[in-house]
């Protein structure tokens, strides 16, 4: 196997590009999770406090951006001169195969959201629809729930 390998830059950049979309979508949709989540929660806990009851903890997960790392690498090549580029396996895993350091823990945040998110909106509607998007909350099109599917599955 090889340590490095030669690729085009502008199918780099593309890829880059096209994998930093989906995150910012997986980002986007989870932040909206998340906030509907700690407001549920917080609706919950002040009801507590009314019948003396004090849970303290909201056990939700705050996404994080990681957009600044692909746009880091996307300025990077948009800079470079040579028109074909050396990446080693890292490189390769982080830009190509979309393989971060922080990937798991990423996409925990974005199931745990979108786990509590529609267990909690799914008690305050009575649809019972099993399409992709319900598994992903209402702030989801099914095309969207398709996208994210595919960028989360990719490290599995």
């Amino acid at each position: 196997m090889p340590k490095e390998i030669r690729v085009k830059k502008e199918e780099l950049l593309s890829v880059v590009k096209e994998n930093m979309e989906a995150h910012k979508l997986v980002y986007e949709k989870s932040m909206i999770m998340f906030k509907e989540n700690y407001g549920h929660r917080l609706s919950i806990m002040t009801a507590g406090i009314e019948i003396g009851e004090f849970d303290m903890h909201l056990n939700l997960s705050k996404p994080e951006s990681h957009e600044k790392d692909y746009q880091r690498i996307i300025r990077m090549l948009e800079l470079e001169c040579r028109e074909e580029l050396e990446l080693d396996e890292q490189e390769f895993a982080h830009y190509v195969m979309d393989q971060w350091g922080w990937f798991y823990t990423f996409r925990t945040s974005y199931y745990s959201n979108s786990s509590y998110y529609s267990s909690s909106s799914s008690s305050s509607s009575n649809s019972s629809s099993s399409t992709d998007s319900s598994k992903h909350g209402k702030c989801v099109s099914d095309e969207e729930a398709e996208r994210i599917k595919r960028y989360l599955e990719k490290q599995s």
